[in-house]
């Protein structure tokens, strides 16, 4: 069976005529995905009142170009079921027994990659929360939690890494992901995309272009 044929038999659509698109998606998906990276690697700080503002609003913007893009490269290339079923995100989840928020693992099961990205696009509510401390307004309190955290050699257990909470427009549950799980997801599905277009000649890493 010649690789059109092979291609037809597993219900793959042809992609020469949508090169073009496809390109211009992954850019917009790498450059997103880059930044996003970059801030699940930021554990914890307090800029500045407007540096925290324009954080915030480049993240937005960012989340919304990697989903949007992530969405319409899944659906170019037929991969829904793959990227649901083989690229999972773990669920995080509330725990403020101590006095101040940190996240643990999520009793509900893991989402899909893809399903997740709907549901950033469709939501009511997306938050990135890098502030360990979140809710101890109190500096010298602040402080006393960090120093006895410390003290206590638990800093590893307590110092998360980022997290982006997501509110769908269709439910009111709360979704709370660890960024460094949503990139790793999506550079899976990428690999996948990226094997799926090279079948069509089209290649969309930008050294082989």
């Amino acid at each position: 069976m010649d690789k059109e044929k092979e291609r037809a038999a597993k219900g793959r659509p042809n992609l020469k005529a949508k090169k073009d698109l496809l390109l211009q998606q992954y850019d917009a998906f790498l450059t997103a995905q880059t930044r996003i990276f970059t801030l699940s690697r930021y554990i914890y700080g307090h800029p500045a009142n407007e540096i925290g503002k324009r954080q915030e609003t480049l993240f937005l913007d960012d989340i919304l170009s990697f989903s949007i893009s992530a969405g319409r490269l899944i659906e170019l290339t037929a991969l829904k079921s793959f990227s649901n079923n083989k690229a999972k995100v773990a669920l995080q989840r509330f725990d403020r027994s101590e006095g101040f928020v940190k996240f643990v693992p999520s009793s509900v099961a893991n989402i899909g990659f893809l399903a997740l990205v709907n549901k950033v696009i469709h939501s009511l509510f997306l938050h990135r929360l890098d502030d360990l401390l979140m809710e101890q307004q109190d500096v010298v309190a602040r402080y006393e939690l960090l120093t006895r955290t410390a003290a206590e050699d638990r800093w590893h257990k307590y110092a998360i890494r980022p997290v982006l909470m997501v509110r769908s427009d269709s439910e009111n549950e709360l979704y709370v992901v660890a960024l460094k799980d949503l990139v790793g997801a999506s550079a899976l599905v990428m690999e996948k995309v990226i094997e799926v277009c090279s079948d069509f000649r089209i290649w969309l890493e930008t050294d082989l272009r």
